[in-house]
């Protein structure tokens, strides 16, 4: 008898659990999807601060790239102030200090102080550890497949979403290569509606501001990392999302005052990034609060 009451004890424990993910599973009302941009990123701060100040407080996040960084972070603690706090003491000289020149056949820098800086921001944290789902958009080597990263430790898959081909070299998580969740999703939508299928999300493309402005500029650079990033830009501006992600999707999109191409390298010049997020949500704020009615 005893035998009989354990068993049933031990089964409903496990319906009530299954019934409790799965309710879980549908309680994502509100996502936020991320996208990269490089210095660009620091527009991100503002519009996140504006979300949870509007109420749009997110059930999960998909970040790629620059939005990965500041998605992860946001997941973790709860807050991006006191990153946005940390970045703004910062000179120069301190970004400078995060270059470790590689041998220029396999990458422009190692990452290894990179790598470091973000260990300070995430530790040893992995997605069970944070206080909303997360999901980063990161390729993978040597198929370009877009890849959804949700387990093991953030900060791994941070740097894989971040690694530029060229500029880092390829981050191995186990056995597996992965470059920069830019190169197959600037703005992580696909990563966002299929591991979480919001109701609804709310998208900040931190690229297409530059497409439609910077490449149309009639300055030509030839430097290396003006292409490179020219490149990069030019290819997402191809980038098409199904129209029912659409039609669920709010997206942002800052316009920049600096449109040169170049611009998205200067990471020293958080102010003039930072303006362009606040500008952002400003322009629509009204249209965005009639969206989360």
């Amino acid at each position: 008898m005893r035998r009989v009451t354990w068993w049933r004890a031990f089964y409903f424990v496990l319906l009530c659990y299954h019934v409790r993910m799965t309710q879980k599973a549908q309680t994502v009302q509100i996502g936020w999807c991320l996208g990269g941009g490089s210095a660009r990123g620091y527009a991100l701060f503002p519009i996140v601060r504006e979300l949870v100040r509007l109420g749009a407080v997110p059930d999960a996040v998909a970040g790629c790239s620059a939005g990965a960084i500041i998605g992860a972070y946001y997941c973790l603690h709860g807050e991006v102030e006191t990153l946005l706090e940390h970045v703004r003491q910062w000179r120069r000289r301190d970004f400078l200090r995060l270059v470790d020149m590689n041998n220029p056949r396999t990458s422009l820098i190692k990452g290894k102080k990179v790598y470091a800086f973000l260990y300070t921001l995430y530790g040893d944290a992995t997605f069970e550890d944070l206080r909303t789902p997360l999901v980063v958009a990161a390729t993978r080597l040597p198929d370009f497949a877009p890849v959804h990263l949700t387990t093991g430790r953030v900060v791994d898959a941070v740097m894989a979403s971040i690694s530029i081909p060229g500029i880092f070299p390829p981050y191995t998580i186990g056995q597996t290569y992965y470059v920069d969740g830019q190169v197959t999703q600037h703005v992580p939508y696909h990563a966002l509606f299929e591991t979480f299928s919001p109701e609804r999300a709310i998208a900040v493309d931190l690229i297409c501001g530059v497409s439609r402005a910077g490449l149309r500029t009639p300055d030509v650079s030839l430097r290396a990392i003006d292409v490179l990033f020219g490149s990069f830009y030019a290819m997402m501006q191809t980038a098409k999302i199904p129209q029912d992600i659409a039609d669920r999707t709010f997206t942002i999109v800052p316009q920049w005052a600096n449109a040169k191409i170049s611009s998205a390298t200067q990471f020293d010049k958080i102010d003039q990034h930072y303006a362009a997020g606040v500008r952002a949500i400003a322009d629509c704020r009204d249209e965005l609060c009639q969206y989360l009615q």
